[in-house]
């Protein structure tokens, strides 16, 4: 697995998904103090997610400004849809690929081989994805599968 791969939670992936879209909506948000940013992230989430939208409204200034942080450097996705590869591996001339696929309720692993889905998994904990990931390409290495 590539030690950049950026994977976030599944906590930080909802809050991702509504910050995007108050990205698309005002270019001005980063501009804004943290306290409305918050405000604005709250008032979005408050009809689909209205405990997690309480909970941002009582972020204390320094959880506010490490979520706020967080949700402001992390890779950009162009849709929600986006998706991160963990790793690649070939044997002879075939070629497996292993992707992080950032989905409505946590995170997909895939394992795409041929550009078919061989196995998949979804995860809300990205701790046991990135074990599940290394589980699979050990197996593969195994059977003589490599960079």
């Amino acid at each position: 697995m590539s030690p950049d791969s950026f994977i976030i939670s599944d906590d930080e992936a909802l809050l991702r998904r509504y910050w995007e879209e108050l990205l698309r909506q005002s270019s001005d948000l980063p501009n804004l103090a943290p306290d409305l940013q918050a405000k604005a992230l709250a008032d979005a989430m408050e009809a689909e997610h209205p405990k997690k939208a309480a909970t941002i409204r009582d972020w204390n200034p320094m959880r506010r400004g490490a979520k706020l942080a967080m949700l402001m450097t992390a890779p950009r996705k162009e849709s929600l849809d986006a998706f991160t590869e963990l790793w690649r591996l070939r044997s002879g001339d075939q070629e497996v690929r292993c992707i992080a696929l950032y989905v409505a309720n946590g995170v997909e692993l895939r394992l795409v081989r041929g550009g078919i889905k061989r196995r998949v998994e979804l995860f809300v904990d990205v701790p046991l994805l990135r074990m599940r990931s290394k589980q699979w390409r050990e197996s593969l290495e195994a059977e003589g599968w490599s960079e």
